[in-house]
C-alpha cells in the first residue's frame, strides 16, 4: 500500500491520506469475517429471534387489555328491556325510564286531535326492544295544539293557484264561496271559516283551520244584472197600485170613486 505523504508545517506534522476504493474496503470486510469466532454468527440469530418473540408478546398483551377495557366499557352480556311507555305522559314516561337507568330524549311532536295532549305517540328503540343501562330513548309526543302555518298571499289569484298555494302550504281545510265579479274565478278576499273575519297574508294559522276563500264569478254577476233590471220595471206599476189602494182606503163608505178630473172647455187656462 502506498504511504500516506507527511509534510511538516511549524510545530505540527499533517497526513493526507487519499480515499479508499472499493476493492480495499471489500478485502478488509472478509478479513474482519474471516477473524471471528465460530458462535459469533449464532448468537446474533438468537437475539434477532428472542426480540422478535418480545415483540409478539407485548402486542398480544396489548390486545388482549384493549379487549377487556372495551368488554369493560360497553358493558358486554347486560341488556335492559324498554318499557311500553307508548300512551303515557311526558313525566311518568321519564319516571318509568328512569327506574331502569334510561334517558328519554323528545326529538318530533304531532297533532291528533281525538288523543290526549302530550303523550307519548312513539318511541325509538321500540318497546321490548334490549339496549343498554344509560341508553337514550327517543319518542315522538302528542302537541298541545296544532301545527300553525304561515298563510301564504292567494288574493288577486285565480282560483287553482290560490287552491295549490294553499294546500302546499300544508292547510286541509279550503272552502270557497262565489259572490259576483267582474271576472271569472278571481280570489277577491280571504276570511276565516268559522269566524268570518278577514285574514291577511303572513297570519300564522293552524293547519287545520278552515280557510274561506271568495272567489268572483260573472255569472252571478249577469245575473244580478237581470234581476235588477227586471226590479226597476217593476217598481212604477207598483208604486201606482199601491196610490190607488190608498185612495179607496180613504173615501168614505157609499161614496163614488173620484173621476180624472177633465180640462174645463170654458177656462182657457185647463187647456195649458
Amino acid at each position: 500500500m502506498n504511504r500516506p505523504k507527511k509534510y511538516i508545517s511549524g510545530k505540527k506534522e499533517h497526513c493526507f491520506r487519499r480515499p479508499r476504493t472499493i476493492r480495499e474496503i471489500m478485502e478488509d470486510n472478509q478479513q474482519t469475517a474471516g477473524g471471528k469466532a465460530p458462535g459469533t454468527q449464532n448468537s446474533s440469530w438468537k437475539s434477532v429471534l428472542l426480540h422478535l418473540v418480545l415483540v409478539l408478546a407485548a402486542t398480544a398483551l396489548v390486545i388482549i387489555g384493549a379487549l377487556a377495557l372495551l368488554k369493560v366499557y360497553t358493558r358486554w352480556g347486560e341488556a335492559i328491556q324498554v318499557p311500553p311507555i307508548t300512551g303515557m305522559s311526558r313525566a311518568d314516561a321519564e319516571k318509568e325510564l328512569r327506574k331502569l337507568d334510561l334517558e328519554m330524549k323528545i326529538i318530533d311532536s304531532v297533532y291528533v286531535e281525538a288523543a290526549p295532549r302530550g303523550i307519548v305517540m312513539d318511541s325509538n328503540p321500540a318497546p321490548g326492544s334490549k339496549v343498554k343501562s344509560r341508553r337514550t330513548i327517543f319518542v315522538t309526543v302528542n302537541a298541545n295544539s296544532a301545527r300553525r302555518i304561515v298563510l301564504p298571499q292567494v288574493v288577486q289569484l285565480s282560483r287553482r293557484q290560490a287552491i295549490a298555494a294553499l294546500r302546499g302550504s300544508g292547510f286541509v281545510q279550503i272552502e270557497e264561496r262565489f259572490v259576483p265579479g267582474e271576472f271569472n274565478d278571481l280570489v277577491l278576499s280571504v276570511t276565516d271559516g268559522e269566524t268570518g273575519l278577514a285574514l291577511t297574508s303572513g297570519s300564522r294559522l293552524a293547519y287545520n283551520a278552515p280557510i274561506m276563500l271568495e272567489i268572483s264569478s260573472v255569472t252571478l254577476m249577469d245575473s244580478l244584472r237581470i234581476v235588477n233590471q227586471a226590479l226597476s220595471y217593476d217598481t212604477p206599476a207598483a208604486g201606482v197600485g199601491s196610490a190607488a189602494a190608498a185612495t179607496a182606503q180613504e173615501a168614505p163608505a157609499g161614496s163614488r170613486p173620484a173621476q180624472p178630473a177633465t180640462p174645463d172647455e170654458d177656462d182657457p187656462d185647463d187647456w195649458f
